[in-house]
């Protein structure tokens, strides 16, 4: 799986959300047996920041 952008509307940045919503998919990922590539700067910084889903991104 390649996850390749990941946004949150602006009037919304700052509060966490970003990071919430990177999590969720790692989470769905692992439910189903997926590891992923990173594309985007942003989900790999919340993957490198986390021993539990650095083992997911490839």
């Amino acid at each position: 799986m390649y996850l390749v952008h990941s946004e949150v509307p602006y009037n919304l940045r700052g509060q966490g959300i970003g990071k919430v919503l990177v999590e969720k998919t790692f989470e769905k990922l692992t439910d189903e047996g997926y590891k992923a590539i990173a594309i985007c700067s942003y989900v790999k910084a919340v993957a490198k920041r986390s021993e539990k889903w650095k083992t997911i991104i490839e």
